[in-house]
């Protein structure tokens, strides 16, 4: 067993425990967080910001999604850890897992232990319902992986900084406007904020304190009147005066000391079992997600006009960076300058794409690790290149580069598998029905009852029809200036009405994973607007007939309502490969999409190139027809 484990089951044994459920998380909820918070990945090994771990006295177990199966198998070989296929056929949740356990326990009450101040307060009170029927006694108070972990990396809250209106797109006392409207539609007196994504946004704030992602350690609680928000850095002397500053610690006096009858909505999603069990008894709790995640889904016109501007830079960033890489996997002497006499590898691509972005206006940091991955690694779904993986890349075959900037006017995703060079026709296949199943979405004409299943089995179709598929959602939502990945919109396999809505961003991302081959995926962001009302429905959640045959309706608009109905723009600005495209598998209209999807590209950045005319040829080579 690995010896951090050993240390926690020891840990264990002295606290009397039987269990110790260790989540990813920080207290927010967030998917990605600062180190001090990784809590898992240095007992496990496993370098996934999703994963959950639970360790018994003498076994442990950790589960994670179809993304890091590949990854979780080859980091956790040797551990002693049980890997668990979340969603795979026969593998329990964690919840299950544990009641399986508690029952197996001969004496009784079996204790689990978890750290209150990490675990929400959504998945403690899951546990507390199914477990302590069973058995089983809570125990929020103990923080063993705290008292084991020697050299945990210290909290060190950066300075925080205003965003400019022009990018924010809206004041903090008008999105307090809005966010107030919605609390008084539902009765709701105090609104405690604990995502961080959400307390940036409504004080058009941002940080550095979570990797990637410009938040900062924050708590947020809105009145009628007043607007306070608990940071560990303070606020900046240009921050709106509507907002009222305190101490990050301060929160729990306060949530302490609210008034009795008061109504408090929180998201037990993201709010710590702790913070929500210092709330009085004497407050009536609303449970569910805050207006804010909605309302910040929905990016306002100064949002959208700014986004637009950052994926223009971010196209000739990546423009700049796929003639670079496929020249410098040729041995091309300019290509090779920037190399300074070392070989090509996913390192050295990443570390030259990253300095192409760091060259555009406003861009100041990447919106994630970026996933670099040549050939085999490519069939790993969140694959990021290390010292020990680093692959040498050759003038042949696929490499697949996942990255994204962080810009002051948006943030951006982007998924380009790049031919360097001969390719199989087993290659040009899949990249082929790959770009079938994108444009199936970023072509989709839905209505506003559509299932988010409908829409997921209708993109994924062009590669289902050829027994190919894959282990990842196909859309998750981008935030501004925030997470790269940001809910509540996306489209997941799951049913129920899709939560996708004009104004709201999402990325398209089909893929295909062949182990020890290759991996192809392909990646725009997509904006929602709406569509034209004589637009023939792709997919359709109505029981009125109006959908196309076959659809499954999950949702009924109301008798006789009016359909609404939306498609999509794509905001991304760069080619695909067309090396790798074989147009005998297209028709007639996919040709056509790509055609005019690559007309657009040419038209967006071809006028900021004029300067560099090599880059322009390229670009023009790239993006002629089909």
């Amino acid at each position: 067993m690995k010896k951090e484990i050993e240390l926690l089951q020891s840990a264990m044994a002295l606290a009397g425990t039987d269990f110790c459920l260790v989540p990813s998380g920080d207290g927010h909820g967030s998917e990605y967080f600062a180190p001090h918070f990784d809590c898992c990945t240095w007992l496990s090994g496993l370098t996934s910001e999703a994963q959950t771990l639970l360790v018994t006295r003498d076994a442990a177990f950790l589960w994670t999604d179809g993304r890091y199966f590949l990854q979780a198998e080859r980091q956790l070989a040797g551990s002693g850890i049980t890997l668990m296929r979340m969603g795979e056929p026969g593998v329990p949740r964690v919840d299950e897992k544990l009641l399986e356990l508690v029952r197996a326990t001969r004496h009784r009450p079996a204790v689990l232990a978890f750290d209150g101040s990490i675990l929400t307060a959504g998945v403690a009170y899951l546990l507390a319902v199914k477990l302590i029927p069973a058995g089983c006694k809570l125990r929020g108070d103990l923080d063993l992986v705290g008292q084991i972990w020697r050299n945990r990396p210290s909290l060190q809250p950066a300075p925080l900084r205003t965003l400019p209106l022009s990018s924010a797109g809206r004041t903090v006392s008008d999105k307090l406007s809005d966010v107030r409207a919605e609390m008084k539609k539902a009765g709701v007196t105090h609104l405690l904020l604990t995502d961080l994504m959400e307390c940036a946004w409504l004080s058009n704030l941002r940080g550095a304190d979570v990797a990637y992602t410009p938040v900062f350690f924050a708590y947020g609680l809105v009145t009628g009147k007043d607007f306070t928000l608990f940071t560990m850095a303070g606020l900046p002397e240009d921050a709106d005066p509507v907002i009222q500053g305190r101490p990050y610690e301060a929160v729990g006096e306060a949530v302490a000391s609210l008034p009795a009858g008061s109504v408090v909505r929180v998201d037990g999603a993201t709010c710590s079992f702790d913070l929500m069990t210092r709330i009085p008894r004497t407050c009536r709790i609303q449970d569910q997600p805050t207006p804010v995640a909605l309302l910040k889904a929905v990016k306002n016109e100064g949002e959208l006009t700014a986004t637009r501007l950052a994926h223009l830079y971010d196209g000739l960033a990546m423009v700049k960076f796929l003639r670079w890489v496929k020249a410098a996997a040729k041995g091309e002497a300019w290509a090779a300058e920037a190399l300074a006499g070392r070989p090509l590898t996913e390192l050295s691509a990443a570390a030259f794409l990253r300095a192409c972005r760091m060259e555009e206006p406003g861009c100041f940091d990447l919106s994630f690790e970026t996933i670099s991955a040549y050939m085999e690694n490519g069939a790993v779904i969140h694959y990021a290149p290390t010292a020990e993986t680093d692959k040498k890349i050759q003038p042949a075959g696929f490499l697949l580069v996942d990255s994204g900037g962080q810009y002051q006017t948006g943030t951006t995703d982007i998924t380009r598998t790049i031919a360097l060079g001969p390719l199989t026709e087993k290659m040009k296949t899949c990249y082929t029905l790959v770009l079938k199943s994108h444009i199936a979405l970023a072509a989709m004409v839905f209505d506003d009852a559509s299932s988010g299943a409908d829409m997921d089995a209708a993109a994924r179709k062009p590669l289902r029809d050829q027994g190919l598929d894959f282990l990842h959602g196909i859309s998750h939502g981008v935030g501004h200036v925030l997470s790269v990945h940001e809910g509540p919109n996306g489209i997941r396999r799951n049913p129920g009405p899709s939560v996708i809505r004009p104004g709201m961003i999402q990325s398209d991302e089909p893929g295909v994973y062949l182990a020890h081959e290759f991996g192809v995926r392909i990646e725009n962001e997509l904006l929602c607007v709406p569509a034209p009302e004589d637009a023939p429905l792709t997919v359709s959640g109505r029981a009125d007939g109006s959908g196309p045959a076959g659809s499954q309706p999950a949702a009924m608009a109301p008798a006789g309502s009016k359909p609404s109905r939306y498609q999509f723009e794509s905001l991304t600005l760069c080619p695909y490969d067309r090396a790798a495209i074989d147009p005998r598998l297209l028709t007639p209209a996919e040709r056509a999409w790509v055609d005019r999807y690559h007309q657009r590209v040419y038209e967006a950045l071809s006028p900021r190139l004029q300067d560099q005319p090599e880059l322009l040829s390229f670009l023009a080579a790239e993006t002629r027809p089909l």
